[in-house]
């Protein structure tokens, strides 16, 4: 149940393509499509986040995830875990997300949809970007 939103501020922040790798994986695009209840675009946008919090440690003290997927080992291969709220971007749902085994800074977080965002919102690398996200109880 959620009862309390929190609106982000940040930067689109250019992207090394694995993010689009990761949807595309079977156990991830199976995940990410149950929680999104649509198939979700093969890839991230990047944000640094700048308002209320810079990192999402803090954001996760804030605004309490939606869902925490711990990292997960077969035989074969291992699956990163995911912290994962859900939001809106514009008039976009979205997941908002933070992969447990990211090499990223601390103030990065990712946004998957149905849709490409850059494209639908005509955002560009250093675009300040404003979205919520929901707080779980």
């Amino acid at each position: 149940m959620y009862n309390r939103r929190v609106t982000i501020k940040g930067i689109v922040q250019e992207g090394c393509g694995k993010g689009a790798m990761y949807v595309r994986k079977p156990f991830y695009f199976s995940l990410l499509r149950s929680l999104l209840r649509t198939e979700p675009f093969p890839g991230t946008l990047n944000i640094r986040m700048l308002e209320p919090v810079d990192d999402y440690i803090a954001l996760s003290s804030l605004c309490p995830p939606s869902l925490r997927l711990e990292t997960l080992k077969s035989y074969s291969e291992m699956y990163g875990g995911l912290i994962v709220w859900f939001g809106k971007i514009d008039d976009e749902q979205c997941l908002v997300i933070r992969p447990l085994l990211s090499h990223h800074n601390l103030n990065i977080i990712e946004i998957i949809a149905a849709k490409n965002l850059r494209e639908l919102l005509g955002l560009l690398n250093g675009s300040e970007v404003t979205f919520a996200i929901y707080c779980s109880t």
